[in-house]
């Protein structure tokens, strides 16, 4: 048997992407792709949460990050994610 002790994070509500589109998906609606942010912030969030323990980022910061360093504007999200 395998032991799963992977830690669950704890995220704000407004950055539960995977369960908004596994929602919509699971409800047969189309969700709005628009609201999910690109796949690039994800790895960058992973790589600097990595790099310092304990510190959690929010995407908001992400996008705000890589477009102070690298000036790349990813778009953000024109609602909040809703779950309903």
């Amino acid at each position: 048997m395998i032991d799963h002790d992977i830690p669950r994070i704890k995220r704000p509500t407004s950055e539960n992407y995977l369960e908004y589109f596994y929602h919509y998906v699971s409800n047969e609606k189309a969700p709005d792709m628009q609201m999910i942010p690109h796949s690039d912030l994800f790895y960058i969030r992973a790589a600097l949460e990595a790099k310092f323990p304990g510190r959690l980022f929010t995407m908001d910061e992400i996008r705000t990050l890589v477009d102070q360093e690298y000036g790349i504007q990813y778009p953000k999200p024109s609602k909040k994610l809703n779950l309903k």
